[in-house]
């Protein structure tokens, strides 16, 4: 008999992350699944502004669940507009811009301090791009914000290793900066 592997999950400590397409997908579990999720990292990825009903439900919310998010964009993204508007190739439909996406989870979780912009080494300058953060504190239970740009950046995460479609930033590991981010938060 086929025997199932046995996992061990904290449910105090679910995070969500996805890229491009996966990570509009982390928006829509922190808004709908908000009260199990302790946190999610977005990656080239803005709110989008056609919501499903049961998103804009999730955002009506009078008193929603805190959860930190990380949101992180390429400045030159020809897929995912950097300024918001329609996303590339077929009907994507249409996104926030990255600072309304970070403004409007700023509000949700109700962060109250903002943290130094930290600017990452410029490791690879033959890349065309480099990366800045600010982490946004002092939410309502714990929760944060980070906010990733990365100037110059395409449609790809930060990474020395992975590929994506344009301007690819080979500064910083993202999953790593990910991890450091969302391994503290608990729900």
């Amino acid at each position: 008999a086929l025997q199932r592997p046995e996992f061990r999950l904290d449910p105090a400590r679910i995070y969500v992350t996805g890229v491009s397409n996966g990570g509009l997908m982390s928006y829509r579990a922190a808004l709908q699944l908000g009260h199990r999720i302790a946190g999610i990292a977005a990656f080239i990825a803005n709110n989008p502004r056609n919501l499903e009903p049961d998103c804009a439900a999730a955002v009506a919310l009078p008193d929603p669940p805190a959860v930190s998010v990380m949101v992180a964009v390429g400045t030159q993204d020809p897929l995912m507009p950097f300024a918001g508007g329609a996303v590339a190739f077929g009907n994507g439909g249409q996104v926030y811009s990255a600072e309304e996406t970070r403004n409007f989870w700023r509000a949700r979780n109700a962060t109250t301090v903002t943290g130094p912009v930290v600017n990452y080494p410029d490791v690879d300058p033959t890349d065309g791009s480099t990366v800045s953060a600010v982490v946004d504190s002092g939410g309502r239970q714990g929760s944060a914000v980070a906010f990733l740009v990365v100037a110059g950046g395409g449609h790809s995460m930060p990474s020395p290793t992975y590929v994506g479609i344009g301007s690819q930033n080979r500064d910083v590991e993202s999953s790593r900066l990910a991890w450091d981010f969302l391994q503290d938060k608990r729900r």
